[in-house]
């Protein structure tokens, strides 16, 4: 199956940032924060006798701040990441541009640690005109 590769700055905007399936979630009882929980593959290498000697971790747990979950609950699979960036400017009084560059990162982030899949989609012409 081929993937294709986003290659510039017009098919990451027009992405689509999609949760994971796997990866579940849940609110901390003393900070409020959310907790999204990815499950972890267990490494080919790691067999008895040496999975009898090195522990694995089935799962990881990252927690979210109010902005990280702000975003991260923005990405329903329907929205593109223009549209996440765009609402986040307009509830955090920014343009577009300033909001883009830290948006982008975090979700960058988010989908190096397995937590959402980027979805790619054909951008239409004129797309890419913002503030």
């Amino acid at each position: 199956m081929k993937s294709d590769v986003i290659v510039n700055a017009e098919q990451a905007l027009a992405a689509v940032p999609t949760p994971n399936q796997a990866v579940t979630s849940s609110r901390s009882a003393a900070t409020k924060q959310l907790i999204v929980t990815i499950p972890l593959r267990k490494p080919r290498v790691l067999v008895p006798p040496l999975s009898w000697i090195l522990p694995f971790r089935k799962e990881r747990r990252v927690s979210l701040d109010k902005l990280g979950e702000e975003v991260y609950t923005a990405c329903d699979g329907r929205r593109s990441a223009a549209e996440i960036i765009e609402q986040f400017a307009n509830r955090h009084d920014l343009k577009f541009h300033e909001a883009r560059i830290p948006v982008m990162q975090y979700l960058r982030d988010l989908m190096q640690r397995g937590i959402i899949v980027l979805v790619g989609r054909e951008t239409p012409q004129g797309a890419g005109s913002h503030r």
